[in-house]
């Protein structure tokens, strides 16, 4: 989750182009709380997982114009 709006979320995703604007609480079906890697539990409060979901939302400006400058090359690379 990006923001909390009023009745509403928007979400950003580690590897997308956009963010989801308006998603409203109804629409939610869980909340991430953990995760398990490499067969260990991790928490989201954990500071390196804090660290890394603040790294992908302050860059995300520079991540998706190289991921549609990547996109756009291929098209031209087909050519």
């Amino acid at each position: 989750m990006v923001k909390v709006c009023s009745g509403s979320y928007v979400t950003l995703g580690d590897n997308c182009l956009n963010k989801e604007n308006n998603i409203m609480e109804e629409n939610v079906i869980g909340v991430m709380t953990g995760f398990v890697r490499k067969g260990r539990e991790h928490s989201v409060n954990e500071l390196p997982y804090r660290l890394y979901s603040r790294f992908i939302v302050f860059t995300y400006p520079l991540r998706k114009c190289f991921k549609k400058a990547k996109i756009k090359l291929r098209q031209i690379l087909k050519k």
